[in-house]
């Protein structure tokens, strides 16, 4: 900071021979003149923190030899011009405002950019974080990868149920049993619904009324649905307004390097597991029981099919509930309150 004010003249372009650009923290006005693209000595360009506006010129993409180029806290927008970014080797050497919200109709996009910031000074990097870097190659989201993750879960599904059919057929030993067929499958009804839960709706699955089954798989689509907005705005998306991704990094005025100022730490995951484990294990646990029960040889061929629906329906609903729990977590939580908040309201 230098107290600085005015605009950038062309004649910056007479400097030839310098290096080092700093002009941050001031009160520049107007636009970035075109001719700092012949400055071709350039290696730090900072002209943060000022007041330029308007788009970037193109003849930014001449300077060969940046390592740094700091453009955020100012008013600019439109396209980032395709710059040599083989110099740029840290987290913090490539900035601007291409971060949400934006005070433009469009933010400025700057898809090579390792920082982005928005107009409310926060900055997040755009390095995949660690669930990110997880992900299956050829998924642009998670949004993209919900189909893989139920085709995923079907199948594992059919091969518990064909695995409990196969052991009971072949492998279990059958004893003469002095119960009736009708008490037998009362037995096993009543074992059903308290795996799915006597109060809750999804009981209605072993339900004989087909308007009672249609009930319970609207509700179980209305809850995927509604967990399906928490993974769609758990992506992080620097160009999508409804993206609710939290900013956690920090890019001070009077330093080169940005920080990441989340609080959350392992503790906080920790928590969390409790807490899914506590809402939704044993659900899971339940549903994966219905499929195992759904292989008995004693069922009827009608009843297996809602026994292993029931299962599938348990077992998928608690399991994408905890996947919209995670990826929106990461997304969104930044502190261990945060994190325990949204554990339980998702």
């Amino acid at each position: 900071n230098n107290g600085l004010s005015g605009q950038l003249m062309s004649e910056i372009s007479e400097l030839n021979a310098i290096e080092i650009l700093d002009l941050s923290d001031n009160d520049i006005k107007g636009l970035i003149p075109p001719e700092i693209g012949e400055l071709g000595n350039l290696t730090h360009l900072r002209l943060s923190f000022n007041s330029f506006r308007d788009t970037i010129p193109s003849e930014l993409s001449n300077l060969h030899h940046l390592k740094l180029l700091h453009l955020h806290g100012n008013r600019l927008w439109g396209e980032m011009p395709n710059l040599n970014t083989s110099s740029f080797v840290t987290r913090s050497s490539f900035i601007s405002d291409c971060g949400i919200p934006t005070e433009f109709y469009i933010a400025l996009n700057c898809s090579e950019c390792t920082i982005c910031c928005n107009s409310n000074g926060d900055c997040q990097s755009t390095e995949p974080n660690s669930l990110e870097k997880v992900k299956l190659k050829g998924f642009d989201d998670f949004v993209d990868f919900i189909p893989v993750f139920a085709a995923l879960l079907v199948g594992f599904s059919f091969i518990v149920g064909i695995a409990s059919s196969l052991h009971d057929r072949y492998w279990k030993n059958s004893s003469p049993s002095s119960e009736t067929e009708d008490h037998v499958f009362v037995k096993d009804k009543k074992y059903a619904l308290y795996s799915i839960g006597v109060d809750s709706v999804y009981s209605f699955i072993f339900s004989k009324y087909k308007i009672a089954q249609a009930f319970a798989v609207f509700v179980g689509a209305f809850q995927v649905w509604a967990l399906f907005f928490f993974v769609s705005a758990a992506v992080k998306d620097f160009n999508d307004e409804k993206s609710d991704f939290v900013y956690s990094w920090k890019c001070p005025r009077n330093s080169l390097e940005c920080s990441d100022e989340s609080d959350l730490q392992w503790q906080g995951w920790v928590i969390f597991s409790i807490l899914m484990a506590a809402h939704l294990l044993k659900d899971i646990i339940n549903g994966v029981k219905l499929l195992l029960f759904c292989g008995k040889r004693r069922h009827h061929f009608s009843s297996k099919i809602r026994y292993f629906w029931g299962g599938l329906f348990l077992t998928w609903i608690s399991a994408f509930a905890l996947y919209a729990s995670v990826v929106y977590n990461y997304a969104i939580a930044r502190s261990i309150t945060d994190i325990i908040a949204n554990a339980v309201i998702i």
